[in-house]
């Protein structure tokens, strides 16, 4: 394998984890791409994201999720994931 890679795999491997700790029920992934199936906050969730300068991509009423081949923006996403989770704990189920 490439080392690029490699840097993904351990990324994806580390957003997964992060999000996992947060308390979301994060389906497991083999893209560099995880969901968060947020269902009817998806958009909400997206709209949060995008105020604080992070795009996501969204299913409108099933799920959203973020790119994780770049640590210093997927720490961003995550730690967006951590500020929605603790003002919205029903909505990471």
């Amino acid at each position: 394998m490439t080392r690029r890679v490699v840097l993904t795999l351990l990324e994806r491997e580390r957003v997964m984890s992060g999000l996992h700790e947060l308390g979301y029920d994060v389906p497991s992934s083999h893209t560099n791409f995880p969901w968060l199936p947020l269902r009817e906050a998806s958009c909400d969730f997206a709209e949060f994201c995008l105020g604080c300068g992070v795009a996501v991509r969204v299913l409108p009423g099933r799920a959203s999720g973020s790119a994780s081949a770049w640590p210093p923006r997927t720490s961003h996403f995550l730690a967006l994931a951590a500020d929605w989770a603790a003002a919205r704990p029903a909505a990471r189920r």
